[in-house]
């Protein structure tokens, strides 16, 4: 069985592109996406419908990893203080002006922490 795992794109929609088509020539039986597709970058929504398409398309599994998690909450609560507001900043500018469509596309993804942590030996 051949997998292909990618992760990291932070919403820069040409990288996203640009391995999604390598991944789409290799023809593997199982693609997952490892999480922080968004974030830090300014093509939020365009990343997550492109992998959205193809989810839909050809079965590839999502993850949220910490920065949908971030984004999520940033989406659904103001910041709780003048610190977090700062840090907050690319998010908000990023996520906000189709947050609600952004939302409804990555909170059904696998949470992370959904995987068991491996038994100690």
């Amino acid at each position: 069985m051949r997998v292909a795992v990618f992760s990291d794109v932070q919403a820069n929609i040409q990288a996203m592109e640009v391995v999604t088509d390598d991944i789409q020539r290799w023809d593997p039986d199982l693609v997952i996406m490892a999480g922080d597709l968004v974030n830090r970058g300014p093509s939020n929504l365009e990343c997550v419908r492109l992998f959205d398409r193809l989810r839909s398309e050809k079965g590839w599994l999502p993850v949220q990893g910490n920065h949908e998690e971030w984004v999520l909450q940033c989406l659904r609560q103001p910041p709780s203080s003048p610190m977090e507001a700062q840090m907050r900043g690319v998010t908000d500018w990023a996520s906000r002006p189709r947050g609600d469509a952004h939302a409804r596309m990555i909170e059904d993804w696998a949470d992370r922490r959904w995987c068991p942590a491996p038994a100690e030996a």
